[in-house]
């Protein structure tokens, strides 16, 4: 289903509005209690595309450091367990392979992984708390690893995070042997995720760039992979609110609203979203929250 045509959302055109880095702070202060000023160069962000893959990158900004994620991650907890993804993702591993799951949080991942897994992050919180829970977690950047080392590399909501996506790839894909494997999901802001008003995760400094799946597989290909395969998430019952949202007050070019109504109608969206929730395990024709991409190593 497009659901950009079917309820009257905004084109991609409209990305590239200007937002207001005070009404951004604020929100970031209010809502999870992290200070993100010094993330920000000037009063405004824009989101410009980034030829000739047509993703989309925040200007005059940089992403969250190890302070900051410690911070959001303390106050609103780590991504559940189980993603959707990972249940597709393990179809293209074997047991035998040595897997490295890149920014892996706590490691989840290994929860699933059939291979040998081991996972990597810059969050020294998420390190030490992977400890706790015994799981192959250290503390490093991919761009440290030995070239031709692993079968698979995988790097689960992670792409949007770098200020530098396509160094972060290619540094991925040097870690993998000739023929491996890489595994890449990241929010795709062409599905309704894009047009949620006042999504704060959704910017910077914890998300610095917006993707499709056909920048996402443009960018792949041209770093030497051959794409095996597309996987777009059904709508999941944690999603419905944003999706609600999306669909009811989708953004306008300013993408954050200070009305005054918002919060009543966004706790309104939140009973219902409980509410759908409860009668729906996921809603399978809208299938556009995450992409994720499967690619051999030329």
């Amino acid at each position: 289903m497009n659901i950009r045509k079917k309820y009257h959302l905004p084109t991609e055109d409209s990305f590239r509005g200007k937002i207001s880095v005070l009404t951004l702070s604020k929100m970031w202060k209010s809502k999870y209690g992290v200070s993100v000023d010094r993330f920000f160069a000037s009063g405004e962000l824009e989101l410009i595309p980034v030829q000739p893959y047509n993703y989309y990158r925040f200007s005059s900004a940089k992403s969250g450091d190890a302070e900051f994620y410690g911070k959001l991650m303390r106050h609103m907890g780590y991504d559940c367990a189980e993603k959707p993804e990972f249940s597709e993702a393990i179809l293209a591993i074997d047991p035998r392979d040595k897997v490295l799951d890149v920014g892996c949080g706590i490691g989840n991942f290994s929860l699933r992984c059939p291979g040998l897994y081991r996972g990597i992050d810059t969050n020294p919180t998420a390190v030490e708390d992977a400890a706790k829970l015994g799981r192959n977690v250290q503390y490093g950047m991919v761009q440290d690893e030995e070239p031709n080392s692993y079968d698979v590399v995988t790097a689960f909501q992670v792409l949007e995070h770098v200020d530098d996506p396509n160094t972060f790839l290619r540094a991925c894909i040097s870690c993998l042997r000739p023929g491996g494997i890489l595994i890449i999901s990241t929010p795709n802001m062409g599905g309704v995720v894009g047009y949620t008003t006042n999504e704060i995760l959704n910017y910077p400094p914890h998300h610095m760039t917006w993707w499709s799946h056909s920048s996402l597989q443009s960018l792949i290909s041209d770093c030497d992979c051959e794409l095996t395969s597309l996987w777009l998430e059904p709508l999941q019952p944690i999603q419905f609110r944003i999706a609600l949202l999306a669909l009811l007050w989708p953004r306008n070019e300013k993408h954050l609203t200070t009305s005054r109504f918002f919060p009543v109608f966004e706790l309104a969206i939140k009973v219902l979203a409980r509410i759908a929730g409860k009668l729906w395990g996921e809603i399978p024709f809208i299938a556009e929250q995450t992409v994720m991409v499967v690619a051999r190593k030329k």
